[in-house]
């Protein structure tokens, strides 16, 4: 069961070993226990701590919110299974996923990100926002 973001204190992951400097990025957030405008207000501190703490300086006014949605059936529409296939590719997008408080960033091994982009999804209590923003390292 994940727990609410709001337990834990907004911290950033420290480092993202995929997010290079001059080349975009993606950081998935998943907020439980709240809906619309509240789930939003509850992921600022998260991705504003993303941004002071990921191990890159990012460009913060190019930072934009990129996908909305409720998380149920999104592990379904995006399989994330097989290289190669669209699924698995926006699974490479992501560079790291919030969840219950705690962070994930990609490593090298593909398949094993995508395996946690799904779980993160499936395992999302019901109602649990999830957004997707795109964030800018300075080259």
């Amino acid at each position: 069961m994940s727990t609410p973001t709001t337990m834990v204190h907004p911290h950033g992951p420290g480092r993202v070993p995929s997010l290079t400097p001059g080349r975009p990025g993606s950081v998935m957030l998943l907020a439980t226990g709240a809906h619309g405008a509240q789930a939003l207000a509850r992921m600022d501190p998260w991705l504003e701590a993303f941004q002071d703490d990921c191990g890159v300086e990012l460009d913060h006014g190019r930072t934009i919110l990129y996908a909305l949605s409720s998380t149920e059936g999104l592990a379904n529409l995006y399989p994330f299974e097989g290289l190669g296939t669209p699924d698995a590719e926006s699974a490479r997008r992501l560079d790291a996923i919030l969840t219950g408080g705690a962070w994930k960033v990609r490593g090298e091994d593909p398949e094993a990100w995508a395996a946690q982009c799904r779980q993160a999804l499936e395992q999302a209590p019901a109602g649990t926002l999830c957004t997707v923003w795109d964030v800018f390292p300075r080259p």
